[in-house]
């Protein structure tokens, strides 16, 4: 388990290297051709992530349920993200997935609801299956983040 946190971790080091020093107003642009942003993205991992790990285990999550809704799957950008959100994002985004390393020494996710994903048809049953698969999801994303720095301004 470990690899798997250290690999979520390096993907998430180069999410935000891929971002740092962009203009909210770039952050927030969307290309021809896609449903989202940059900054969407980010929420969309924290998010996920959460639900994932924790509302699938029957704990509460470690973010306000505003962002869980403006960023679960299905959803996408319907209003310009501000400076405060996006620091909040970019915060939760580097401190939790410490906090999930630290719970997972615990028994905080014994009571895990099976849970198949509708986008892959992956079957998750149990935490171990989840952070594996969040280490998957990452990496899809950062990778549709890197298409999309690639074509929003500099």
């Amino acid at each position: 388990m470990e690899k798997v946190i250290d690999v979520i971790k390096t993907s998430r080091r180069n999410f935000i290297k891929l971002i740092d020093g962009l203009s909210l107003d770039t952050l927030n642009e969307i290309p021809a051709g896609f449903n989202n942003n940059l900054v969407w993205h980010l929420g969309h991992l924290v998010a996920s992530q959460q639900i994932l790990c924790y509302q699938f285990a029957n704990q509460k999550p470690l973010i306000e349920e505003k962002y869980i809704l403006k960023y679960k799957n299905g959803t996408k950008p319907e209003a310009y993200i501000d400076q405060g959100e996006f620091d909040i994002l970019k915060n939760y985004f580097t401190t939790l997935i410490d906090q999930l390393e630290k719970d997972l020494s615990t028994h905080l996710f014994d009571n895990y609801n099976s849970y198949v994903s509708p986008t892959y048809g992956i079957e998750i049953r149990n935490i171990t299956d989840v952070v594996k698969y969040v280490s998957f999801h990452e990496g899809f994303h950062l990778g549709y983040a890197t298409a999309i720095r690639r074509l929003v301004r500099k």
